[in-house]
Parts: structure tokens; C-alpha cells; sequence
């Protein structure tokens, strides 16, 4: 099975799903970027190892897109499945079009989609052409089906879409003596809120300073970026104290999940939300906003939905955690494990395999 997929940057699980999927289809890939605007270099993985890789050239666009034509050439191939990871960028859109032209199929990969209100008029009449053309999605769960419809899409297969490996994920919860031994080694308080993304007003870094300034005898742990002046502002006005580490690689990032005792991501919008997929790996129980897709697939008995605004919300759904007897507190850990065992590499790739072939035994 001859596959191509165009993506815009090597994001990491990008490249590691591609290494997985390349092990049981003929695979493809070209980027349309080397890396992103606004991420941190370090963030960008080279490993490719069982795929074939092109990187397009052409004028820069936004912060990880490209305009470039050159796509068409592979679209000219001889491939099972081509699959657009983007149907934004203006090459993504050029690729669409040329192949509603030559009247060569395409499928699209929506890890996650929300419905937005008062769309430019051109762009939403450019997606719901793209969208309705396309021979099949595949996307993370029922809510963007759900939008995908309303753009015009059909033929939804639903995967599990993450970032995290099979042995990244916890066989059994590490007991409180562990936890405590961690936060020892890395100078940490208990009852320790982790935030983990970039500082930036869409993941909802006001929202976090205020629901912290609502409690006590915790402390707050920011990992991701630094803090602007209207974010430094915003600190001492709420007369708060909060701990904040740059970004960090996966490796070295993995014992603040394990030391730390909730995950809070109040973002204002996120597609999906893989830090979701990475603390509950760790057994850590999530406090997260209803306006990131992840928690509609993965908030089970493991920890609380928010409306996005909501500061007592999150104040409540915080202390909830923080008054858990050991008991209960474990169940949470085991809920959240449970969970991230369905939801990895591996078994993406595997899922988008077995997609690939129900759709060209159906042609």
C-alpha cells in the first residue's frame, strides 16, 4: 500500500506516528515547513527513519505554512491513499483543488475541529468545497464529526490521536512515597498544580493565575515558555508567586508529570490538547476547559471539565483532587492510565492502517 500525506511541520509525534505507519504501508510524507514561527527549535524532530521525506520550498505563510505549487508534482503519483494533515495553508488548499481538478481522491486528517461563528466568507466557502470533496476523514472523536458534517464532510473514521508511546504509559500508578521522593529531588511543594504549553492568552494563562490566586497551600508550576510583561503585570497584581520553567524535552519533562498532583489546561481553544495525553499517561489526574477536544474523549473518572471562564470552577474542581483520601486519589491515577493505554502511537498507527484498507476494499 502506496500512501502520501502532507503535513506542515516534523513535529515530533508527527514524526514518530509517521516512523510507526511506516512500518506497515509504503509511506511518504512531505512538510511544508522545517519548523514553526512560534515554537522553540528543540521542539522539531529529524528522526525519519521508515518513510521517504520531501520539504517543499516556496514563500512562507503564517506561522507553519507555506505557498508553494511544487506539491502538485507528487500528487501526480501513483498512490492508495493521499491524506492532507492540513486543509488550511494555502498549499494544503492548492493540493485540494488540483486534485478536485484531475478528479483524484483525498482524504483529510482533522485531529480536531471547532465550528466557528462569523467565518470569513471565502475561507468558509474554500472549506466547505474542500471538505465536501473529500473521499473520507479521519479525526479524534465525535465532536469533530460532528463539525466536519456541518462543512460538508462524510465518511468519518474516529482514531486515537496522541503523542505518546505504548511504554510511555504507566503500568500502575507511582505510590505517594515515590511521588514525595520526586518532589524532594526537584525542590517541589506538595499539592502541585502543573501547567504545561505555551504562555500565550489562548492556553489560558490569565485564567490560571486567577484561579490560583483563589487558592492556598499550593503551588503553581508553569512549564513551556517565559512570561510576557502583561503576564508578569497580571502576577503582581494577584500578589501571586508562581514557578515557571522554558520548555523542556520529553525525557526531562516526564518527572513533573510524576511528581505533580493535577493537571490544569485552561485553554481557551485547543483542536485536541496532547499535554492531555501525556499527564494522564503519568496517572495524573486533569482539571481541564470544555474547549479542548481531548477531555470529551479522555475525561473518565480521572479527573473534571470546566467551562472555560469559569474561576470557581476550577477552584472547586482543584480542591476536589487536593481532598481525596490516598484511596480515591489512586482510583483517579488507575481511571487515568486506563485511558492513555488506548491512546497511543501504536495503536493510532495501527488504526489508520486498518482505515486505509476498509477504504480501498470499499472503491
Amino acid at each position: 500500500m502506496r500512501v502520501l500525506f502532507l503535513t506542515n511541520v516534523p513535529s515530533p509525534y508527527r514524526v514518530d506516528f509517521f516512523n510507526e505507519i511506516g512500518k506497515a504501508v509504503d509511506l511518504t510524507v512531505v512538510f511544508e515547513r522545517e519548523n514553526a514561527k512560534s515554537r522553540n527549535a528543540e521542539w522539531i524532530s529529524d528522526n525519519f527513519k521508515n518513510f521517504k521525506y520531501f520539504f517543499l520550498k516556496g514563500i512562507k505563510y503564517g506561522d507553519d505554512g507555506l505557498i508553494s505549487f511544487k506539491v502538485k508534482k507528487f500528487l501526480k503519483k501513483d498512490f492508495d491513499i493521499i491524506m492532507f494533515g492540513n486543509y488550511h495553508t494555502p498549499t494544503s488548499i492548492i493540493a485540494a483543488r488540483y486534485c478536485i481538478k484531475k478528479k483524484i481522491p483525498y482524504a483529510l486528517s482533522v485531529d480536531g475541529i471547532f465550528k466557528h461563528d462569523n467565518e470569513n466568507k471565502f475561507k468558509l466557502k474554500m472549506k466547505k468545497k474542500i471538505f465536501s470533496q473529500a473521499e473520507f476523514f479521519v479525526t479524534s472523536g465525535n465532536y469533530s464529526v460532528d463539525v466536519i458534517k456541518y462543512y460538508g464532510g462524510s465518511n468519518c473514521y474516529i482514531y486515537p490521536f496522541t503523542s505518546v508511546h505504548d511504554n510511555y504509559v504507566l503500568n500502575k500508578p507511582i505510590s505517594i512515597e515515590e511521588k514525595q521522593k520526586l518532589k524532594n529531588e526537584l525542590n517541589l511543594k506538595n499539592n502541585l498544580i502543573l501547567f504545561v504549553g505555551q504562555t500565550i492568552a489562548r492556553k489560558g494563562i490569565d485564567i490560571l493565575f486567577k484561579v490560583f490566586s483563589n487558592l492556598s497551600n499550593c503551588q503553581l508550576l508553569v512549564i513551556g515558555g517565559t512570561l510576557n510583561e502583561e503576564y508578569q503585570k497580571l502576577k503582581r497584581e494577584l500578589a501571586i508567586d508562581v514557578d515557571v520553567i522554558p520548555f523542556l524535552k520529553s525525557k526531562e519533562l516526564e518527572k513533573y508529570y510524576l511528581a505533580s498532583d493535577v493537571f490544569v489546561l485552561p485553554t481557551r481553544e485547543d483542536q485536541w490538547g496532547l499535554v492531555i495525553n501525556e499527564a494522564l499517561a503519568k496517572g495524573l489526574p486533569v482539571v481541564s476547559s470544555t474547549m479542548c477536544l481531548s477531555c470529551y474523549e479522555m475525561i473518565k473518572d480521572n479527573g473534571y471539565m470546566v467551562e472555560v471562564e469559569d474561576i470557581d470552577g476550577y477552584v472547586k474542581a482543584i480542591n476536589n483532587i487536593f481532598n481525596l483520601s490516598a484511596e480515591k486519589y489512586s482510583l483517579l491515577q488507575e481511571n487515568a492510565i486506563k485511558v492513555a493505554k488506548e491512546y497511543t502511537i501504536e495503536k493510532m498507527a495501527e488504526r489508520h492502517v486498518a482505515i486505509f484498507k476498509e477504504v480501498i476494499s470499499k472503491r
